[in-house]
């Protein structure tokens, strides 16, 4: 592969990336903004509250999110755009392990195409459909980012930031399914809203400072 294909791939994966947490960030900052209950809190409401077409109560809840369908377009875009990226960046760097980070960028898009697709709110049992996309793109989102080409760009200049924040998220993603399921009065403390961004906002993270990075390289070496 020559230098240009491989600039042209950086410059679309850099650019999808960090639209992708853009979109994401953007969307969700637009909905809790225009949040009618009360208060849209970070800490205690759930990011999938923000995608709920019905207003009430739920499950112990006030729900009431008007611009539902733009935090759901922004779950669709982010996962759409995260995979475009994953598939430019995998053919931009030579990765033994690019294999395996493609199958877990497709777990993280369908995940967040099914959380898009199917609110929390969907009767059941199509609401276990909403419940398996949250799986898929918390979990396959941060394995992804840490099994991320590390040479991006520079060759061997800098440890990859993805094993970390993906760790990060890991954690998260633990203490919100087992530890929920363990210590409920603990999640419930500390504000199941905040531990839930713990273990996405790493992906989010590493979007943007991937494709950062990605479009400077590409920049540099365009130069």
């Amino acid at each position: 592969m020559t230098g240009t294909p491989k600039r042209m791939h950086r410059a679309g994966a850099g650019t999808a990336l960090l639209g992708a947490g853009f979109v994401y960030l953007a969307a969700e900052a637009a909905a809790a903004n225009a949040w009618k209950a009360l208060p849209y809190s970070y800490r205690t409401n759930w990011i999938s509250d923000l995608g709920a077409p019905v207003a009430g109560v739920f499950h112990g809840r006030e729900v009431d999110s008007p611009l539902h369908a733009l935090m759901n377009a922004g779950f669709l875009a982010d996962g759409m755009l995260f995979l475009v990226g994953a598939i430019l960046l995998a053919r931009s760097t030579p990765a033994k392990r690019a294999t395996g980070f493609l199958a877990l960028a497709a777990a993280h898009a369908a995940g967040m195409i099914l959380v898009g697709l199917v609110p929390e709110t969907a009767p059941a049992p199509t609401a276990s459909l909403h419940l398996l996309g949250a799986l898929l793109a918390i979990g396959g989102g941060n394995l992804a980012i840490m099994l991320a080409p590390r040479r991006v760009p520079p060759p061997g200049r800098r440890p990859s930031g993805g094993m970390v924040l993906g760790l990060v998220g890991l954690a998260g993603f633990l203490a919100l399914t087992a530890g929920g399921a363990i210590f409920p009065h603990l999640l419930a403390s500390a504000g199941p809203g905040l531990v839930e961004r713990l273990s996405v906002y790493p992906i989010t993270a590493w979007e943007l400072l991937t494709g950062l990075a990605l479009l400077v390289a590409s920049r540099k070496s365009r130069r």
